[in-house]
């Protein structure tokens, strides 16, 4: 098997629109990265619920506690939830015509 080779990970910040207090720092912003198949493999695994699976991946992409995703105002939640949908949408800009 080849070996893996370290490539720079690009992040997407989600806004918080309701900044929470974790750990005693005040968090207005949380970064996501795309998500790797190992990173799905990695809460399948899991004999959680689907809802702490999809938690635990957050937290993993996110670098963070799942702790700190379920404090999240649902509002918020469901913005890490688009962003992450977004990153598995197969749609394409197609070129305008002239």
């Amino acid at each position: 098997m080849a070996a893996r080779t370290q490539t720079p990970v690009a992040r997407t910040e989600v806004t918080l629109q309701f900044p929470i207090f974790f750990e005693g720092k005040e968090h207005t912003q949380i970064l996501i990265r795309r998500p790797k198949v190992r990173d799905m493999l990695g809460v399948e695994d899991s004999t959680s619920n689907d809802a702490q699976k999809e938690i635990d991946l957050f937290a993993n992409l996110c670098e963070c506690s799942p702790d700190l995703i379920t404090e999240l105002d649902m509002l918020d939640y469901a913005k890490l939830q688009e962003t992450y949908q977004g990153f598995l949408s197969s749609k394409r800009k197609t070129p305008v015509k002239r």
